[in-house]
Formats: C-alpha cells, sequence, structure tokens
C-alpha cells in the first residue's frame, strides 16, 4: 500500500493532470507522458496538493468542494459535445459503428483481465473513504456510502464513455491521450479545447488531492500501530494534520515519477495489477481474522460472500495481467516481494505484543 497503491494511484493522477495542462499549453505540439517538462508539471501537481494537506483537514475540504465543482462542469460540457455530434449525419454514423452488433469483433477474451485492471482504476477510490473511517460520526453509515458513491460513479462513468463514443470514430477514441479535449473540440470547436483542458486537469487534481487525505491517514494509523517507522506518526500541533506521512508518500510518489520510462501505461502496469494483489489479500485475511476471532467487536460486519468474490476477482486480474505482459510487471513483483518482509517482520511484532480479550459481539 505505501510503495504501489497510493503513490502509483497519485502518480496516475497527476499525470493525468499533467496531459491536459500540457494540451492548453502546447497546443500545437504531440507530448508524450515521458517528457520531462510533463513531469515536472505532475511534481508541482503533487507538491501542491501535498502541501495544502499539511496546512489543515479544513482547508483542504474547501479546496475539495471547489475543485469538484470543475468535475460537475466537465460532466456538462461532455455531455453537451455528445447532443451536439448527434444531431450531425456523421455523428450518428460514428455513433452507430461504435455502438452497434460489430463493435466487439475480433476481441480477444484472453485480454480481458488486462483491460479490465486498466478499466478499474477508474473506480479505485471507492475504498478511500475507509481510511476516514476513525474520524467519521457514525461508522455505521461507511457501507452505505461506498455502495452508493460506486453505483453513481458507475453510471458516470459508462455515461462519459457513451458519450465519447457518440462523438468520436473509434480510430480517434484508441489513438487519443487527452480524450476529452478531442471530443469537446471536434463537436463545440476550438473554445471547447481550453476548457475542456482546464476542466479535466482541475478535476485530475482534485482526485489527487482526496487520494492524499485519504492515503495520509492510513500511513498514519500504520505508524501509530508499529507496522511503519513511528516518525510517520508525528502531527502538527496547528493543524492536527498528519503531516510527517504525507511528505513520506509524496516522496515515494515524486519517485514514482522521476523513473525513467514514466508514463501513464507504464504507471497503470505498475499500480493495477499489484493493487488488486492486495486487495485479494485483503479479502483472504478478512475470512481468516473472521474465523480466529469471531467476537471481536466489529462496528459494521462485511459479508463473507462479498470477501470470496474478492478474492476470485483479483486472482483472475493478477493472473492474466502476469500472463498477458511479465516482463512489463516484472519490476511490479520484484518490488512487491522485496517490501514484503518489512510487512511479515511488523505483523511478527504484532503477534508478539499483548493484545486485549476481544468484546463481545454487538448484537
Amino acid at each position: 500500500m505505501f510503495f504501489v497503491i497510493r503513490p502509483g494511484a497519485q502518480g496516475l493522477l497527476t499525470v493525468t493532470f499533467a496531459r491536459y495542462v500540457s494540451a492548453a499549453l502546447w497546443p500545437e505540439e504531440t507530448i508524450s507522458d515521458g517528457e520531462w517538462r510533463v513531469k515536472l508539471i505532475a511534481i508541482a501537481g503533487l507538491s501542491s496538493v501535498a502541501a495544502l494537506n499539511c496546512v489543515g483537514v479544513k482547508e483542504t475540504s474547501i479546496v475539495q468542494g471547489s475543485l469538484t465543482v470543475s468535475k460537475l462542469l466537465l460532466l456538462l460540457l461532455l455531455a453537451a459535445a455528445a447532443v451536439s455530434s448527434l444531431t450531425s449525419a456523421e455523428g450518428r454514423g460514428d455513433a452507430a459503428q461504435n455502438l452497434g452488433p460489430g463493435a466487439f469483433s475480433g476481441s480477444d477474451v484472453a485480454g480481458l483481465g488486462p483491460a479490465l485492471v486498466g478499466a478499474l482504476w477508474a473506480f479505485d477510490g471507492w475504498n478511500g473513504m475507509a481510511f476516514l473511517a476513525e474520524e467519521l460520526h457514525d461508522p455505521r453509515s461507511l457501507p452505505v456510502i461506498i455502495v452508493l458513491s460506486m453505483l453513481t460513479v458507475a453510471g458516470l462513468y459508462v455515461a462519459i464513455n457513451l458519450c465519447y463514443c457518440a462523438a468520436l470514430p473509434a480510430e480517434a477514441i484508441l489513438e487519443s491521450t487527452t480524450i476529452a479535449v478531442d471530443m469537446a473540440s471536434s463537436s463545440l470547436g476550438p473554445w471547447a479545447f481550453y476548457s475542456a483542458a482546464v476542466l479535466v486537469a482541475m478535476s485530475a487534481l482534485g482526485a489527487a488531492n482526496g487520494s492524499i487525505m485519504c492515503g495520509s491517514r492510513l500511513f498514519f494509523a500504520a505508524a501509530r500501530d508499529g507496522e511503519l517507522p513511528r516518525a510517520l506518526a508525528a502531527v502538527s500541533p496547528g493543524g492536527r494534520t498528519p503531516y510527517a506521512a504525507i511528505l513520506a508518500n509524496l516522496a515515494v510518489s515524486v519517485g514514482l515519477l522521476c523513473l525513467p520510462g514514466s508514463s501513464f501505461d507504464s504507471l497503470v502496469a505498475y499500480f493495477g495489477a499489484a493493487s488488486w494483489l492486495w486487495y485479494g489479500t485483503t479479502g483472504a485475511s478478512l475470512v481468516k481474522l473472521r474465523r480466529d476471532r469471531p467476537n471481536l467487536r466489529r462496528v459494521f460486519r462485511c459479508p463473507l460472500a462479498c470477501a470470496a468474490l474478492t478474492v476470485c476477482v483479483s486472482a483472475f486480474l493478477v493472473g492474466s495481467s502476469v500472463w498477458d505482459a511479465r516482463t512489463r510487471r516484472a519490476s511490479v513483483w520484484s518490488l512487491c516481494l522485496a517490501v514484503a518482509p518489512l510487512f511479515l517482520h511488523a505483523a511478527h511484532l504484532r503477534i508478539k505484543r499483548p493484545t486485549a480479550p476481544d468484546a463481545a459481539a454487538e448484537p
């Protein structure tokens, strides 16, 4: 989680931010993610939201709310672009071709797993709220929050992809690295090019801000419990923020962005498969915990069927990803194996530490 999932997600979000900022600054150039100007923009964006999180939770929440408005404006802009495209005969032809019966002809079932790893990254924030459970007024509302937010995001995700298919030919969708800008400008004109670029950049930066705000609490809690260095549990006296965990997380994320060959695709390969490895491990751990400590007091109970389903899906995604591109993801598994002894050592220390007896389970 510390070396792969959170830093990888934040790297992906800020690379997306840098892509669209670059599109607005250099509209006539084709810029790759590996260029240093893109990386510097990504690092600048990541550093700015990390600094904001160090200031205080209230200030971070205010900025997060403001950046969320950009997401709503972006959705309205893309919806207008789709409607404008469908009013033309060419747009209706593209939509019929992209969404028609032959749209998936020639697809390879073996590539489903690796494709899902990338697509499911769009939903990775589903577990972010769990890191803030300790600060919720009513933690029992957490399952409802996660389910409703997932259904909302899934609906919006499908709707936006339908808009892309309605406004752009299939070849343009496959080749584009800034698809929102391409869609808006092709349907609404040049003014929409810059509007979409700014809105997507703000949206991605807001997502990175939320990821840092949630993820830093995870590292803080692990350090407080002795599973990470105690220094990461330091809290600022004024804003009461886990600044040490935020800065450590920033350092790892910047390190990933600075790696040679680092790009959006390589970060998806780095982050996606490894994250599902740990999600599956978490599901298996829940089953074992329920068996070993059945009377442990729980605010809410996750159905074991959900944990078992998570393990099965994780096994499929991780297995198909390794089978699809072993060499590209070799560094991911090497890093996971390298840091595994640290967590095993921490788990060993925690087992040796005396624990209070389990409280009776709530009815």
